[in-house]
């Protein structure tokens, strides 16, 4: 009892020492537990995260992409307890590389901070950028730029989103996002729309949680090895062979109807080529018709030239016999005339006229017979070389309307034939057009058959929640302060040692004396040592204490707050790693003992008479400037 007030007797006289002491063991103990205790809390507080939004385990990305069916083989994999197929794309906005991705349900959750969730086409949540700022404010329009390919525009239904709300998303826990697929390669930021909104029939992407992953701190061995069971059960699994038949099948429906098309056009080709070679041959045969009807009516027309010739060459040979008959007849008329006409002068003269009258009134009536016959035979002469020549007018204009109708009926034919060797031509050119295209097309289907019957299983990437670029950086860091705090307090640690021996040895200096009276009353060294060392203990276990409860609370959260600038995440989970800060206080204890007997043994060695007197003063010594000696005797 005497002992215990012996001791907080000293504490009482010397509460500045004492403070002093446990003040600078409280800052050992308390960066070293506190630093210690930091990575432990940053990597609960990220798991409580993870937990608080049900963020995904297993992340898997398929060359062929999802589709709904592919979940059965997702969820019979090891340890899956829930997967949700999501679509997201990376686009250009203004320069700028962001994310569109559909929200998920059941996994993933999305921490709204501002506005609203989207309701309707065309409307989205964006996510908070806390270092360059939020793409738009809410109310104003976000459009997809012409700079994105027309692959990525077609994944669309409309190009321009209105942000209606500000949200944070666990599967983006960092302000850096990570790699894109535009732009100059890096993630600036995302979004989430309705899944409506997309104009694709696959998912690019499928987020699965795993049984017990709850139950399991993230970042530790035991979730680590959940997660990569997990994934090489899903890399083993027969999704690969599902999606192979799957896409094997679409294809090959779909070239089953090209190829059915191919038929039914080719087909049609023909019979259309066909109709047209028999059009062309059935022209062909009327123009041969045509063209021999005409070569006969050229012949016709030829021997009714001939014809109209010998019949005009016959009728002018009788009309000029006639004509010559009727001359002959007409001079013998003449002759006969002039023979009267002389006789009837003859018996005028001779006998009187009536007796003249009377014998030339015969020949006289003979001779009025011929003329009248001669006039007949003239008129019938002029007839018929009037009608001679009607008719051959007629004959010859008929001629010249059969040359007509016979140039027309060649001029037509020449035609026909024209228009025949260019439906020949065209007819050629389009059946070969029709048979390179239909070999092309045959060609194509032989090529797409081979592509699909050369199908592989596609590959399947599988990635753990520590493959996510801000889980993966906040672990780095969090890594990184913990390698600092296995250095860093050491120093603490040397600093409150020089101290606390620095300190001792000037109290037990100041207590010589009582030092020397105890001994001399008979207390050993190990009762009067043991003071001291209660003391400086004491003083050590206040302050570990001390520095235990504020190193815990105070530093891990200081230096957790200061990552939330890098990182979106909600308050601390405070933790304590119970080893560091009992290796830390029992640091402490050892460092204090070890300096308390080093400078408590080095007096107790005396004898208690020494002791009892002052202590004798130390031997002075040189300078450094003494040891110098051309300086130290000039001056």
């Amino acid at each position: 009892m005497k002992y215990i007030r012996f001791i907080f007797r000293e504490i009482k006289s010397s509460k500045a020492r004492f403070f002093a002491i446990a003040a600078i063991f409280a800052l050992g103990v308390g960066f070293y537990s506190g630093l210690g205790s930091t990575m432990p809390v940053m990597k609960k507080s990220m798991d409580s995260y993870a937990d608080s939004y049900n963020l995904y385990d297993i992340k898997l990305l398929s060359e062929y992409g999802f589709e709904g069916s592919d979940l059965d083989s997702i969820l019979s994999a090891e340890n899956v307890a829930n997967a949700v197929p999501s679509k997201s794309a990376d686009v250009l906005t203004d320069g700028t590389a962001l994310r569109l991705m559909s929200l998920t349900d059941g996994i993933n959750g999305v921490r709204l901070l501002e506005g609203r969730m989207p309701q309707n086409p065309g409307e989205c949540v964006l996510g908070r950028n806390k270092m360059s700022g939020n793409l738009a404010q809410i109310g104003e329009t976000i459009t997809l730029s012409d700079e994105n390919d027309k692959d990525t525009l077609s994944m669309f239904k409309t190009r321009s989103f209105t942000v209606v709300g500000i949200a944070e998303s666990p599967v983006f826990p960092s302000v850096q996002r990570g790699a894109a697929s535009v732009g100059q390669g890096a993630l600036h930021h995302y979004a989430y729309i309705a899944e409506s909104d997309f104009d694709t029939d696959y998912y690019t992407e499928v987020y699965a949680v795993l049984d017990g992953a709850e139950n399991l701190q993230l970042y530790t061995q035991e979730y680590e090895e959940l997660a990569m069971n997990a994934a090489d059960a899903l890399e083993n699994s027969p999704l690969a062979g599902v999606q192979l038949e799957r896409v094997r099948a679409k294809a090959q429906t779909e070239l089953e109807k090209a190829r059915a098309e191919y038929e039914s056009e080719k087909s049609d080709a023909l019979k259309e080529l066909s109709d047209a070679k028999r059009e062309l041959d059935d022209a062909k045969a009327e123009l041969d018709s045509a063209n021999e009807r005409i070569s006969d009516g050229e012949r016709d027309l030829e021997r009714g030239k001939a014809e109209l010739e010998q019949a005009r060459y016959e009728s002018e040979s009788m009309l000029e016999a006639a004509q010559m008959e009727l001359e002959e007849k007409s001079s013998q008329y003449e002759s006969g005339k002039a023979e009267l006409d002389k006789t009837y002068a003859y018996l005028l003269s001779a006998y009187g006229k009536d007796a003249a009258d009377a014998q030339t009134a015969s020949a006289r009536a003979q001779l009025e017979a011929a003329k009248t016959a001669l006039d007949a035979g003239r008129a019938e002469l002029d007839a018929s070389r009037e009608r001679a020549e009607h008719e051959l007018n007629a004959a010859l204009a008929e001629i010249a309307e059969n040359e007509s109708e016979l140039a027309s009926a060649r001029a037509e034919y020449q035609s026909g034939m024209q228009k025949y060797q260019s439906g020949l031509e065209e007819y050629n050119a389009q059946n070969q057009k029709a048979e390179a295209e239909l070999a092309d097309a045959e060609a194509e289907l032989e090529s797409a058959q081979a592509d699909i019957d050369a199908l592989e299983p596609p590959e399947i990437y599988v990635t753990t929640l520590k493959d996510n670029y801000g889980v993966n950086a906040f672990s780095q860091d969090a890594q990184r302060i913990d390698n600092i705090a296995r250095v860093f307090p050491i120093i603490f640690f040397v600093v409150a040692a020089l101290v606390c021996l620095t300190t001792m040895t000037r109290m037990i200096d100041e207590q010589r004396t009582k030092i020397g009276t105890l001994s001399a009353l008979g207390y050993g060294r190990g009762a009067i040592a043991a003071q001291y060392l209660s003391y400086s203990c004491i003083a050590a276990v206040f302050g570990g204490i001390i520095g235990i409860l504020l190193g815990n609370t105070a530093i891990p959260v200081v230096i957790f707050n200061t990552y939330k600038i890098l990182y979106s995440l909600p308050n601390v989970v405070l933790t304590v790693d119970f080893p560091k800060a009992l290796l830390a206080f029992g640091a402490s204890l050892v460092l204090t003992v070890a300096v308390t007997l080093w400078a408590a043994l080095d007096s107790l060695r005396a004898p208690a008479a020494q002791l009892m007197r002052p202590a004798a003063p130390k031997s002075g010594k040189k300078v450094i400037l003494e040891r110098v000696g051309f300086l130290w005797r000039r001056m």
